[in-house]
């Protein structure tokens, strides 16, 4: 099977935070941002805003203020790390916000498989160098966390770290895979 590109999908970046709790516990993020939008080779962007719709969101969803194509994608979990086997049930986060796991909400987990299905098989990422070393890539990946900050830290000129890491097309193939595989066990579990 050959990879397709959608260009509808465009300044995706990824990442995954993880920080131990306490002595068994491990806590952890992936994180994935990308921009929808319509073009012929799909309707992300529509099918986006019409599964939120479907999907009773007033609790639980926000759009970006920013740019409403905007999507923000999160799964979480604990580990305990004194287990060999550990399968931790994930949580599902969009645009920051929790997704309640229930029937309703069926439709927003299967858009977000179906979407980094899409985006772990793309030959092509298109990224704007305003979207990723802007305040965007910067502040909005990452919760409550500035890459800025961070690649300083980790000893890095900013540029090189963005282009290296969260904005890179590994990172973004990679953890939209984690994202998926952490959605389908979160779908399983709930379809029991």
């Amino acid at each position: 099977m050959n990879p397709v590109s959608f260009k509808g999908i465009t300044n995706v970046g990824a990442c995954a935070m993880t920080r131990q709790t306490n002595a068994k516990n491990v806590h952890v993020n992936n994180c994935l941002i990308a921009q929808l939008s319509d073009d012929f080779n799909g309707k992300d962007l529509t099918e986006f805003e019409s599964v939120v719709k479907d999907c009773n969101p007033d609790n639980w969803y926000r759009s970006f203020p920013e740019d409403h194509r905007l999507i923000h994608i999160m799964t979480e979990y604990t580990a305990d790390i004194s287990k060999e086997i550990d399968d931790p049930i994930p949580k599902l986060y969009v645009n920051y916000h929790e997704v309640p796991v229930k029937n309703e909400t069926l439709p927003m987990f299967s858009f977000i498989a179906k979407l980094t299905r899409k985006i772990f098989n793309m030959e092509n990422f298109q990224r704007a160098n305003d979207f990723k070393y802007g305040i965007i890539g910067r502040l909005c990946l990452l919760p409550n966390c500035d890459l800025a900050l961070i690649a300083k830290n980790l000893n890095y000129k900013f540029k090189t770290f963005i282009d290296t890491m969260p904005f890179s097309d590994d990172a973004s193939k990679r953890f939209a895979k984690e994202i998926n595989k952490n959605i389908n066990r979160q779908m399983k579990d709930f379809l029991k």
